[in-house]
Parts: C-alpha cells; structure tokens; sequence
C-alpha cells in the first residue's frame, strides 16, 4: 500500500496527467452533490436519534473533505512548483486523514447495524453520544499516527523537472508508516467482511430455527438477503471498491512498474473512493427511514433528485418476517 498519488500520476504525459485532472474535477462534483444530500438528512433531528444517523452525519462530512484532498493533490501534482513544501505536507497529511477515517466511520457503522439487528432492543450502542464520542476518539488517534507526514514530508523537483511530493524519513519510520498504512486498510476491510458474514449468518439461522416448515439453511439464507438487501449492499460495495486496490497493491510490490501496471493501480486508486462519492447512494436510498427523513428536504424537490425518488423501487414487504431479526431496524 505504499504507492503514492504522486507517484502513479507524475511521470505520466502531461496530456495523460490532465485527463486524470479532469476526472478528480468530476469525482470531486458527484461526491460535493450526493454528500450534500447527504448532510442535510442526517442533520434532521429525526435521522440522530440513534448512533449510526451521527455515524452518517460526520462520514458525510469527511468523505466530501477526503474528496477535496484528491483534488487539491492532483493541483499540487500539476502545478507544484506555485505552491512550495507546507501545502504538500498538509495536503498529504489531509488526505491521508480523511481517506482513512471514513474507512473507519464506515466500519463503526457496520457494526452498530450488525449489533441492532441481532440485538435490536438493546439500548447502549443506539446513544447519540456514544457515537460521537466514538467519532472524535477515532479522528484524534487517526491525526496523532499520521503526524509524521507533517514532519518528513517535502516538495522537490525530480531529474525531469517534475514536482513531486516524497518523504524524508529514517529505515524504523518508514517500517512504522507502513504499518500503520496496512493497518488503516487491512482492519477496516476486515471489520466490512466478518461484519456482513456474521450478519446474513446469524439472521438466516435465526430464521431457520423459527420457521415450521421452511426447509433448509441454504432457502433461509436466500430469503433473509431478499427481505433485508439494504442492510448488505452497503458493505458489500464498500468490499468490492477496496479489494482491487489491495489485491494489486500487493501483486505489485516491489517491482518497476510498467504503463499498463501504473494505469491499472490509479484505476483501482479512483475506484477505492465509490464510498465516498455514492455516500446518498449507499446509505440513504436503501433505507425506507432515511429516505423519508431526505423527502421532507427542500433538496428532495430538485429535478434530479425527483426524479431518483420516482425511480426508487419500494422495499418488499415480507409479512412473515421474524419480529426480532427480520425486522426493519432505523439503520
């Protein structure tokens, strides 16, 4: 995971260079829309009663702040040399923080939803505060681990006359910042696979073990997933968009890489950022209560978003559900 921005981008043609450019703009104004949506759902009142809505309302915020970083990195990339070593060490420092404190926020989420629906009349983890205390816990030891890069970081110009920001640091540092890199993708990716796999697990069998005459694991499991699909699609994408970046972080280490293997990792770089951008998509759409919450928006009245309502199917009812499991849960 050591491959940097900067690295993949900067010995590109300056032709290739500005494409990339072009679609930071795009994926930075998709994201500033369905963030924005975003926001204003989670700050009603009504979308903050139980943890993960705070949960939301914060990854809301910071996603569209990570989003902001990779474009602010792609102008440093671009034109370095108008700007000097503070804004690389702040912009490198910022996006690292916001990157890998969303990864974070999403995967308190996951808990709290996998925690409510197996224990939905459990009480703790559903407080507000608990939440944001959670919240700044995690943004505060994520800032104090990445204090390096304020430190050792630095903007130069390479044998090609091109700016690049590099770090500066010692053999032990350079062990440290790669372990704290694995362990800010590694344990948030984790958290995100055993979280939906205890989830469809646990719910199926307990459904399984409730039903007369419903036959088998394997039919519960099918039925679980149809009655409770908002719950699952948000990790599951969230899996999807990290694991080729990961896969191929690893594939090709410490090797020269080549055109084809440069294009594909910031491929995979851009593509690991689909939480991000489709926070509305993933977190508001799916759920029957916070869509609801957006329709009471002034924003819900805009034609695009209108038109994504009118095109949203309606959840299935499924009247033999499990009043315990199989309940629909405010997530």
């Amino acid at each position: 995971m050591s491959f940097t921005l900067d690295a993949l981008i900067v010995y590109n043609h300056f032709n290739i260079q500005l494409l990339y450019f072009i679609l930071t703009i795009i994926i930075f104004l998709i994201g500033l829309i369905t963030n924005y949506a975003s926001f204003v759902t989670f700050k009603r009142p009504n979308s903050r009663k139980v943890g993960v809505g705070n949960y939301l309302l914060i990854l809301s915020l910071f996603s569209q702040c990570s989003l902001l970083s990779i474009f602010l990195k792609m102008n440093h990339i671009l034109f370095g040399s108008l700007w000097g070593n503070i804004p690389c060490k702040i912009i490198t420092y910022m996006l690292s923080i916001t990157t890998r404190y969303s990864y974070w926020l999403t995967s308190w989420i996951t808990i709290n939803r996998v925690h409510l629906t197996l224990f939905p009349f459990s009480t703790m983890i559903k407080k507000p505060r608990l939440a944001i205390i959670t919240s700044l816990i995690t943004l505060l030891v994520i800032s104090v681990m990445h204090i390096h890069e304020l430190l050792f970081y630095i903007s130069l110009k390479d044998s090609s006359e091109q700016t690049v920001c590099v770090t500066t640091i010692t053999k032990e540092m350079s062990i440290y910042n790669r372990v704290t890199v694995l362990i800010h993708y590694i344990v948030p990716f984790s958290i995100q696979v055993v979280s939906i796999t205890l989830l469809i697990a646990f719910a199926a069998r307990s459904r399984s073990r409730s039903a007369s005459k419903q036959g088998m694991f394997i039919q519960q499991l099918k039925q679980q997933f149809q009655c409770q699909k908002e719950l699952y699609i948000t990790p599951v994408i969230i899996i999807l968009s990290g694991l080729p970046q990961i896969i191929l972080s690893f594939t090709f280490a410490c090797i020269e890489l080549s055109l084809w293997q440069r294009h594909t990792l910031l491929v995979t770089y851009f593509l690991s950022y689909a939480p991000q951008v489709l926070g509305f998509v993933l977190f508001v759409l799916p759920s029957t209560n916070y869509s609801h919450e957006f329709k009471q928006t002034k924003l819900a009245k805009m034609c695009l978003f209108k038109w994504i309502l009118q095109n949203k199917k309606p959840p299935a009812i499924n009247n033999n559900q499990h009043p315990i499991v199989g309940q629909k849960v405010q997530t």
